[in-house]
């Protein structure tokens, strides 16, 4: 039998942080991209880290992928 965990806004707010707090402690620049939709509409992300001071090798990365993977399609219901 499965349990379920109730959910509360702290418990919500931690699942949120929980893969972007090492960024936030170490001052890494980061940044997510939206890569794909779930066979329910749901949109998957991939988040990319890079290193101390390295804000701009991040944003030409980012913005090389993102008319690679075609996010602006990735609308549910397209």
């Amino acid at each position: 039998m499965r349990s379920t965990v109730r959910s509360s806004p702290l418990l919500t707010e931690t699942r949120m942080i929980s893969f972007t707090s090492f960024c936030n402690i170490t001052g890494l620049p980061a940044v997510s991209l939206p890569v794909h939709a779930s066979a329910g509409g749901l949109p998957v992300g991939a988040q990319l880290v890079a290193g101390p001071w390295d804000e701009a090798v991040l944003i030409r990365l980012a913005s090389a992928l993102e008319p690679v993977v075609g996010w602006t399609d990735l609308r549910s219901g397209t």
